[in-house]
């Protein structure tokens, strides 16, 4: 049996009185299995499953598939996410009830459950920064925002403060706190053993600094969504209690009528012997007062005409995109997002930005991973449909035939859905598909 670190316990005994033994009982349960359907990219395999209540697309699973060798997973027509963190759907509609174009600045958005959740949130023409400063935390979530297939997206590694010169631009910033991690106890048990008073402490102060400068982001009426994994007050509610008394800062309650979860004056919370989910914490706070910041026009971009052919013959609305090219690598910007990228490139570090399109290898272009995922590729383009065994085989980047198909770049699919790259020469297949995110695991269709 699991055992809990006596301070944690102490603490929440205090917290809930009458309700600490279900709480107990509750951390040692299974933890439910949930996924989050991605709207861009249909599909019908989930649509018997029990629905998560406060998300339209998330659902829960009634046992836990192999992920690694669903093909589906791996083109992005879902992503696997906790339950209760998909409230913040609900959170987004309350705060933004009309349709409208968006600023977004995910700040913490490492590995991108709600990166992606928000790109199917928001309106045409809105936009999204994807924040993550840890290197190889960004590297997945960069992953994930390709399979999502989204063109509207910047993805930058810096520091909270390296965002101060957008003091003012946003509509909405949502920051996801690092945090001492209570409420995914259950379902990692590791995180249990790094518990301690002093890490509690260390993220409590860690994340008033990040709210600080976080407000001051917004744009005036602009939203900051807070929320954290964890049950601790001093990194839930203190924070937000903090942050109001900013004379700028007016509290949105937020309701619910969901059953089990606990509104209080500051936010609301998740308990898993409560919901079927794990521990969580959201609140919302508005900047009522402020200066908005305005960008400069976008500059015309100085990459080759025959780029724009090049968009057309791969990309669905050509015209809505711009061309840019960073020595032999061609990317194509969505124009609304332009001249935010053109003000970011030399104040940030950028990893990612709109659609990379492929890189010139001499005249010809070998094109890119983040092109065959992304949703606004032409339903035109050359495809091989795969078996799932073959499917699979592709994925762990191992050889492939696709019999009757011309020579020259093809998409490699499954059941229609892009997975990646191939080139068919005369005798063989060419594997395109990148290596750092090829299937290590062997393929047992008897165990799977």
């Amino acid at each position: 049996m699991q055992k809990w670190p006596d301070d944690f316990l102490v603490r929440m005994q205090s917290l809930l009185g009458a309700e600490y033994p279900a709480f107990l009982q509750g951390l040692s349960t299974q933890a439910p299995v949930s996924i989050r359907l991605n709207p861009a990219k249909p599909i019908k395999k989930f649509e018997g499953e029990q629905k998560v209540v406060w998300c339209e697309t998330g659902r829960y699973l009634s046992h836990r598939p192999s992920f690694t060798f669903d093909p589906l997973f791996h083109a992005g027509t879902y992503y696997v996410q906790e339950a209760s963190s998909m409230f913040l759907e609900s959170v987004f509609y309350q705060c933004f009830p009309e349709k409208k174009a968006l600023r977004v600045l995910d700040l913490c958005a490492a590995p991108g459950g709600k990166s992606t959740h928000l790109i199917s949130l928001l309106a045409e023409g809105s936009l999204l920064v994807s924040n993550e400063l840890i290197s190889s935390r960004n590297k997945v979530l960069r992953q994930n925002i390709v399979k999502w297939g989204s063109p509207n997206v910047i993805v930058t590694q810096n520091e909270t403060e390296d965002f101060l010169s957008l003091t003012g631009y946003f509509d909405l910033v949502v920051v996801d706190a690092p945090c001492s991690g209570e409420g995914l106890f259950r379902r990692d048990p590791d995180a249990a053993e790094e518990w301690s008073v002093d890490a509690v402490k260390h993220c409590s102060t860690r994340q008033g600094k990040i709210l600080e400068d976080a407000f001051k982001l917004l744009r005036p009426g602009g939203v900051l969504i807070y929320s954290t994994c964890t049950f601790e007050e001093a990194e839930n509610e203190n924070q937000t209690r903090t942050l109001i008394k900013n004379d700028s800062a007016e509290m949105i309650s937020l309701t619910t009528s969901f059953p089990g979860l606990v509104k209080t004056e500051y936010g609301i919370r998740f308990y898993p012997h409560r919901i079927s989910g794990e521990g969580f914490f959201i609140s919302a706070i508005r900047r009522t007062e402020g200066e908005e910041f305005v960008l400069k026009k976008a500059k015309p971009s100085k990459a080759p005409l025959i780029y724009k052919e090049l968009l057309k013959s791969f990309l669905v609305m050509a015209e809505s995109f711009t061309a840019i090219q960073k020595d032999e690598v061609i990317f194509a910007i969505p124009n609304h997002i332009l001249a935010l990228f053109q003000f970011m490139e030399k104040r940030f570090y950028i990893r990612q930005a709109g659609i990379r399109i492929g890189e010139m290898k001499g005249s010809s272009l070998q094109p890119a991973h983040e092109l065959a995922l992304s949703s606004s590729l032409r339903s035109d383009i050359s495809a091989y449909s795969f078996s799932l065994e073959d499917a699979i085989r592709y994925l762990r980047c191992d050889a492939v035939l696709c019999p009757g198909t011309k020579k020259g770049w093809t998409l490699a699919a499954f059941d229609n859905f892009p997975l990646g790259w191939m080139k068919v020469l005369d005798g063989r297949v060419n594997n395109y598909f990148p290596n750092e995110m090829r299937v290590l695991k062997e393929y047992h269709p008897e165990k799977d």
